[in-house]
């Protein structure tokens, strides 16, 4: 899993937008995330000295409003945010380590879930970020990994973070087969959910003196919702794109099956098979220069339109008709098998194809129907399945 995470990260690397590449608001973004991670119970005051001392220079901002716009004013929300991030990355990690994971006997898609929900049912901009920097601080330094990482987090925001955050998520779930398709309606509630998060009123301060500083605060923090609650909505409805499509190939694919299978049935006198052998029968006809009367010289031709339309359609014979085979026990069970029983599973016989069977795109149409070959002849089995005898 670990390569396609480098890869992955690699790429991301060279995807970070001009708007924001090697920007100090994106370092201090880092900055800010990592000093609360390691020292979660400082006061606010010296959360910012330790920034400067990491970012080398003075940060003219306000720190309080900076953590209460984060909803991190308060050592108890901090210890709750880190905690949580950090439970997030040990999942991370967890999915990306087979063995780590068969040997948690945790449930991977209860782990997968669990980090899906703090990305995309609440909105708080940082949480993709910590998340990635946790990752980034408990890999070794050696690791590729960590160093793509450290680049992408100090000069990427925190959009960037959250979208290539997803990206390793969407290539674990294909990995692990953890990815759950939701419903178009599925998909369009939670956006609207998300939207109505973001567009829901602060509440209002009640102190009358600081009325102003909070308001300009809770602006702050509405135009970050805002533009948060933008990008879920542009990625979410790339996906809902993305599954409409999927929608209507399924829909082609299970419509041209359902189609074919029932021609093939039974209660249809097998037409599908019916036409496929009076096609093979017409190229002996062709063969021998046989010349058909006019007045039924268009049953050939729309016999030929018909397997041309059914191969154009992707439909495929699975043997040729007519074709030898030796079969066992465990083999007969891919075939319509018309013959004695088996005495074991190694024993073996020979059967002749009477129908090719059908296949389409990988789905079983109708299996092939093969005869065990006994006093009666290939030729004569033929003939008496050939539709124009």
């Amino acid at each position: 899993m670990w390569p396609k995470i480098c890869d992955l990260l690699h790429q991301a690397l060279q995807d970070i937008p001009k708007y924001c590449y090697g920007k100090f608001y994106c370092l201090r973004e880092y900055c800010f995330i990592q000093t609360i991670i390691e020292h979660h119970e400082w006061h606010p005051m010296q959360i910012l000295r330790a920034m400067e001392r990491f970012l080398g220079k003075k940060v003219f901002c306000d720190i309080i409003e900076e953590l209460r716009r984060h909803k991190l004013n308060h050592i108890e929300s901090r210890l709750y945010w880190v905690q949580n991030i950090t439970k997030m990355t040990q999942n991370l990690m967890l999915l990306c380590n087979s063995e780590l994971l068969q040997q948690s006997l945790l449930d991977p898609h209860s782990l997968y879930e669990e980090i899906k929900d703090i990305l995309w049912k609440t909105i708080n901009p940082i949480n993709a970020k910590g998340i990635l920097v946790v990752l980034e601080q408990r890999l070794p330094e050696e690791r590729k990994e960590k160093q793509y990482l450290r680049t992408i987090l100090q000069k990427a925001d925190i959009s960037f973070a959250q979208r290539t955050l997803n990206k390793i998520l969407d290539a674990i779930g294909q990995e692990r087969n953890l990815l759950i398709r939701p419903s178009v309606q599925e998909t369009i509630k939670n956006t609207s959910a998300l939207i109505a998060q973001a567009l829901s009123p602060e509440q209002q301060p009640k102190d009358e003196t600081s009325a102003s500083m909070q308001n300009l605060a809770i602006l702050q923090q509405q135009n970050e919702n805002y533009h948060t609650a933008l990008e879920i909505a542009h990625q979410q409805l790339e996906t809902l794109e993305s599954e409409i499509e999927i929608i209507r190939s399924e829909a082609k694919r299970e419509a041209t099956l359902l189609f074919f299978q029932r021609m093939n049935a039974p209660s249809f006198g097998n037409l599908l098979d019916q036409i496929a052998m009076s096609e093979e029968r017409l190229k002996d006809m062709k063969r021998l220069n046989y010349t058909f009367p006019s007045e039924v010289e268009s049953i050939p031709m729309s016999i030929r339109m018909f397997m041309k339309f059914a191969r154009s359609c992707d439909i495929e014979a699975i043997q040729p008709l007519g074709q030898i085979l030796t079969i066992n026990l465990k083999e007969s069970d891919q075939y319509e098998y018309e013959g004695s029983e088996f005495k074991d599973e190694i024993e073996q016989k020979e059967v002749l194809v009477l129908t090719s069977g059908w296949q389409y795109q990988g789905h079983i149409i109708s299996k092939p129907k093969v005869i065990e070959i006994k006093k009666t002849t290939a030729a004569s089995c033929m003939t008496a399945n050939d539709p124009l005898n």
